[in-house]
């Protein structure tokens, strides 16, 4: 049973051992997974089941991960989405390259699920404080529309000043 304060989390990676370790790590700790095992179907499952974090290997058949985090960062609906890449790649250029698309975090294989567990915490508090500032920032504009509305309508003047003055 998912609660809003765990996170949803979907795990987008070619190998289903891989995504049931990470499932079964993050399922007990009370999140909300699901997963996609192709780079390409990833992006409707994404808009599907609305995750706070994917979990993304970078090394897929089809649209590797590179390719699908910088695609998750041009659209306004997934770019506020915290993406942790998840990969056996150790080398630094594929790390710059992940961050360097968008990934707010990399975890490299075999990890702990002490590390995995500390990550996607954080990736969600990140999400979700995102989210808080995109909705204060919809408040404002909300209420600076509602006083523009206000201050361009005539207004019934205050008793007091409705009074005739003596010349």
């Amino acid at each position: 049973m998912e609660t809003r304060a765990s996170g949803r989390v979907l795990i987008v990676d070619d190998d289903p051992v891989n995504a049931r370790l990470a499932t079964a790590v993050l399922s007990t700790a009370g999140f909300l997974v699901d997963a996609s095992f192709d780079g390409r179907q990833a992006l409707p499952k994404i808009e599907e089941f609305e995750p706070d974090v994917v979990l993304l290997d970078l090394m897929m058949p089809g649209r590797d991960g590179f390719e699908l985090c910088r695609l998750i960062r041009v659209n306004p609906r997934m770019m506020r989405i915290s993406v942790i890449i998840v990969t056996g790649l150790l080398d630094l250029d594929a790390r710059q390259r992940g961050i360097a698309c968008g990934a707010t975090d990399y975890l490299t294989k075999p990890w702990q699920p002490e590390d995995l567990l500390l990550r996607v915490r954080n990736a969600v508090e990140i999400k979700r404080a995102q989210d808080e500032i995109e909705y204060a920032y919809s408040e404002i504009d909300r209420l600076r529309a509602a006083l523009a509305v206000y201050e361009g309508e005539e207004r019934p003047l205050h008793a007091a000043a409705a009074v005739a003055l003596p010349v």
